[in-house]
């Protein structure tokens, strides 16, 4: 008997941790989630049977642990709201990867979609603030080298809100225009030949469960691009 009632936290923690372990194993198995999780077999065996009751995992003694597609489709969602939380707190308050990833897993049960994609947003923007100058320090806090001495920003109705930046830094979701490729050789090839050209729309559709590779629209075509890789191409994200 399944049930669409949502699950804890600890459930929540459980799903994530299979996934991550199928994408980096092929397979997963008691023991390993044990070891993620820190905790003991006993521990893991209650929660497969709940999972199980729940139609999120296929579960048997002594056999590998495979997420249905209701599991795997909330173990995305589960991990997208942790890598999206762990690059706000990195990127936006500045906090290091470490405390960044402590934090994300504490607030990952407990934001709505709209607040994530309200920080989603928020980190994108930060993130082109950042190649513009804009950053944060202890001493300062967030600070702009064209500041000015009134401690204001410039208001210059004619400058744009910054939304240049690399197709590593797109979130699930947006629209961005090619700007330029800022590779050479092989890989700049094999990017044009991919579709990425100036001028070219690419949306980004979903991301790997390990937040790689990115799973990418361009020209009607779906394309995946390691975030190495997608580094090296400029775009500017469209305002919906």
């Amino acid at each position: 008997m399944t049930t669409t009632m949502p699950l804890s936290a600890s459930l929540e923690d459980y799903l994530e941790a299979i996934l991550r372990i199928i994408s980096q194993k092929g397979a997963a198995k008691a023991k390993d989630i044990a070891k993620a999780l820190k905790v003991n077999n006993s521990s893991v065996t209650g929660a497969l049977k709940m999972l199980a009751q729940k139609g999120m995992v296929n579960y048997a003694p002594y056999d590998v642990i495979t997420l249905t597609d209701t599991g795997r489709s909330l173990a995305v969602d589960v991990i997208r709201r942790h890598e999206s939380l762990r690059a706000f707190f990195h990127t936006v308050l500045a906090f290091h990867e470490e405390m960044a990833d402590k934090m994300a897993c504490t607030m990952e049960h407990m934001v709505t979609s709209e607040m994530l994609e309200r920080f989603e947003a928020l980190t994108v923007f930060m993130s082109a603030c950042q190649k513009a100058g804009f950053s944060f320090s202890p001493e300062k806090g967030y600070f702009c080298p064209k500041q000015t001495e009134t401690g204001r920003f410039n208001n210059d109705s004619t400058q744009k809100t910054p939304s240049v930046t690399t197709l590593d830094q797109l979130m699930p979701g947006q629209r961005a225009t090619v700007l330029r490729l800022n590779a050479r050789g092989n890989l700049a090839k094999r990017l044009r030949e991919m579709g990425f050209t100036k001028g070219a729309t690419v949306e980004f559709i979903k991301t790997a469960p390990l937040t790689d590779p990115q799973e990418l629209l361009i020209k009607g075509y779906h394309v995946s691009l390691r975030k190495e890789e997608s580094s090296h191409v400029s775009i500017e994200i469209q305002n919906e």
